[in-house]
């Protein structure tokens, strides 16, 4: 499990056990995720993470992926059916979009409240319906309770309804009073909704507090130095070249191709398509919105998900337009087979980055991953939990600096005496196993040898020959045995 998988699962044990989620601006994301995995949860019968299975955590964001795979249908009757389906489909196929619908993070959340906002906006363009957009303002309000980033998303998407104000020919995009009315509508409906969710339904005002003071943190970490600051085409070089080593079975370039296809045939050529308008909103939208996150230093990629989601929607239309368009029977039949072969690439990568790679820094969207050693730390505790009287309540500390230990809080949840810490505890008394950075290795024997009273300094004794990665950079981590507990083992 990510690290980040663990966090949140962290996260929804505290929402569960205390009814209130306490948002926290300067590190973790809203509660958008949580509220929507609580009665997704419940059903299951689940109320605490001693419950919870990485099935059932993951099963949330699974579900929420196939829930996009429908949004297409609010389109339906402004889009060819081959279209909806070729929409639909593209989304299924992109390793991207698959390989985290995978993980308990936000982003597969977001990401289909954020084009469920966006759809039902396309299809009140059309219908000039109020609950179209109340649907809209709801879905907006659950993205904005999802991820600070949400705002890069809404501006991309109001700048493409100024550019349609200002430039479109179609009467599609038109502001009048009976609009000014129906903005309110949205507004307030996404204000609701995000105030209910960021309050815990009024239970927690402070939430509301903590929203506001989020723009200025996430200004300040956006472009503010760190690990996760890359250059501006970071999200191009994972979809389209990641790794020359790894290019036959890591690259959608595919989709980009197509993309400019499609945004050649919705710009240049004469329509074909009835709504065509929709897919100028969700072009320029995903455009405004790639641009956007590249310009922000601070990437992880994830954050890929929602300008490449309205991408692969162009793409779609640039492969109808191919597949069912072209009129020359030779130049049919060779596109048609290029987009078989591209067809195939895509599940031929489905099965390798999920299947194989899936913990591989070579796969483009494995990124900070614990690497499977984690398991030798977890079933190292295991066996020495066994031999004790303690069991699962034996006392273990956990000490790595900057807090980097996650996922072992997720894997060691069972043991309700485990301490965490980002220092060595001076203060308190050498638990009998210490989990530690062997960077901390001249500190820690202060701590035991040094710090204690004369008559309490039992000897300690390293678990494993060599430390064990908790990812492949860092930390290596070591148990440190005491050695009445370490006797037992023998």
């Amino acid at each position: 499990m990510h690290g980040d998988e663990a966090v949140n699962a962290a996260k929804m044990n505290q929402l569960m056990n205390s009814g209130i989620f306490e948002y926290d601006p300067s590190e973790y994301h809203g509660p958008g995720l949580f509220y929507s995995s609580l009665p997704i949860l419940k059903l299951q019968g689940k109320n605490n993470w001693l419950q919870f299975s990485e099935f059932d955590l993951r099963f949330v964001t699974v579900l929420f992926g196939i829930l996009l795979l429908l949004l297409p249908l609010l389109w339906r009757s402004f889009l060819p059916d081959r279209l909806i389906l070729l929409i639909a489909l593209g989304w299924s196929l992109s390793p991207a979009l698959f390989f985290y619908s995978r993980y308990y993070i936000h982003e597969t959340v977001f990401v289909f409240y954020l084009y469920a906002a966006l759809f039902f906006f396309g299809r009140y363009l059309f219908k000039r319906d109020a609950l179209s957009i109340v649907l809209s303002g709801l879905a907006a309000g659950m993205a904005i309770a999802g991820k600070e980033t949400w705002i890069l998303f809404f501006a991309g998407w109001f700048l493409t309804i100024l550019l349609a104000l200002r430039f479109g020919k179609q009467q599609v995009f038109k502001f009048d009073s009976r609009t000014a009315r129906h903005l309110i509508f949205f507004i307030f409906s996404a204000a609701l909704v995000a105030a209910l969710l960021f309050s815990s339904f009024g239970q927690n005002p402070q939430g509301l507090n903590g929203f506001l003071r989020s723009f200025g943190h996430y200004f300040n970490r956006g472009y503010g130095s760190g690990v996760h600051e890359h250059p501006w085409y970071y999200y191009f070089r994972l979809l389209f070249f990641f790794d020359s080593r790894s290019i036959l079975w890591a690259t959608e370039g595919g989709f980009l191709i197509l993309f400019f296809v499609g945004i050649y045939f919705l710009f240049f050529k004469e329509q074909s398509v009835k709504g065509f308008a929709l897919l100028r909103l969700a072009a320029l939208t995903s455009v405004f919105t790639a641009i956007f996150y590249s310009i922000i230093p601070y990437k992880t990629p994830w954050n890929l998900l929602p300008f490449w989601t309205g991408m692969i929607v162009i793409s779609a239309f640039g492969f109808y337009e191919l597949f069912f368009r072209i009129g020359k029977p030779a130049a049919r039949f060779s596109i048609r087979l290029l987009l078989i072969v591209f067809t195939a690439h895509l599940i031929f990568q489905l099965y390798y980055q999920n299947a194989v790679h899936y913990a591989d820094p070579q796969n483009p969207y494995v990124y900070a991953q614990p690497t499977p050693d984690i398991f030798k730390i977890v079933e190292a505790v295991d066996l020495i939990a066994s031999e004790t009287e303690e069991q699962s309540l034996l006392y273990i500390q956990i000490i790595v600096p900057n807090d980097d230990y996650w996922s072992l809080p997720w894997y060691l949840r069972r043991y309700r005496q485990a301490g965490w810490w980002n220092r060595i505890p001076r203060k308190i008394k050498p638990a009998p196993v210490i989990i530690a950075d062997t960077n901390l290795e001249d500190e820690l024997a202060d701590y035991l040898y040094e710090i204690q009273p004369p008559g309490r300094r039992p000897l300690y004794i390293p678990f494993f020959k060599q430390p064990v990665p908790l990812r492949p950079v860092k930390p290596l981590l070591q148990i440190y045995l005491r050695k009445d507990y370490y006797d037992r083992l023998r």
